[in-house]
């Protein structure tokens, strides 16, 4: 094995990067959901219950998570 301190660093290292990139994202979402009109997406989503599209609470769950994904 290479230098252990080396590797620690290393390993340190790209960790922090994953979970940067975990925030960057993460706070890219909470941006969507605070833009959220919910009074409009309750319509969305009666509308898609109305046609039958919707039919349980882990429906709306994709939906939503569908519309913040965008």
């Amino acid at each position: 094995m290479e230098n252990v301190a080396e590797a620690v660093k290393d390993i340190v290292e790209i960790v922090e990067q994953f979970y940067l990139l975990r925030v960057e994202d993460l706070t890219r979402k909470l941006e969507n959901i605070r833009r959220i009109n919910v009074d409009s997406l309750v319509d969305l989503i009666q509308n898609e219950v109305n046609e039958s599209k919707i039919k349980t609470k882990r429906d709306i769950v994709k939906y939503v998570e569908s519309i913040i994904l965008d």
